[in-house]
């Protein structure tokens, strides 16, 4: 399967950009700093969305989810994994995610996968 990371597993990042990547076939690794939500979506493997328009509202599932924490060696190794990356942190997080995503890129172009 396809691997996909959503760096946030916030409002944004759940519901509408792994959701997305979910449903086009992808295995989303979420990467977050906040341990409840990574316990939560570890335990279930997937979570709910709320889709709201004018004539109501209806729940999906996504499915084939993950997530680790932000900082760690298993977020570098995913970032070096995946065919697709997105962030949905604010802006004053950018800075201290920056790190990470370089170790993954650096890991990534050292096992000789392309960019």
């Amino acid at each position: 399967m396809k691997k996909a990371v959503m760096y946030g597993a916030g409002n944004i990042g759940r519901g509408f950009i792994g959701k997305v990547f979910s449903d086009s076939g992808y295995e989303v690794c979420f990467l977050d700093i906040a341990a409840e939500i990574i316990r939560e979506i570890n335990e279930r493997g997937e979570y709910p969305v709320r889709i709201v328009s004018n004539e109501g509202h209806r729940d999906e599932i996504v499915k084939n989810v993950h997530a680790v924490h932000a900082g760690s060696e298993q977020a570098v190794s995913a970032i070096a994994a995946c065919e697709i990356m997105a962030t949905a942190v604010g802006v004053n997080v950018l800075p201290r995610i920056a790190p990470v995503i370089a170790k993954g890129v650096i890991e990534r172009m050292n096992t000789g996968r392309a960019l």
